[in-house]
């Protein structure tokens, strides 16, 4: 299980540099990062 959080860390970094660089290799952008990483961000807050 550490193994898969570890690879999907790495895999949500290169996307974020990705999307910071203007999203050529992926195609990625900010927005949908936003999109993806806000609820974890309420989710964790919420938890404190």
């Amino acid at each position: 299980m550490a193994l898969v959080r570890c690879a999907r860390a790495g895999q949500s970094g290169r996307l974020l540099c990705d999307a910071m660089l203007g999203g050529k290799e992926y195609g990625s952008d900010l927005a949908a990062r936003d999109c993806y990483f806000y609820p974890f961000a309420v989710a964790a807050r919420a938890g404190r």
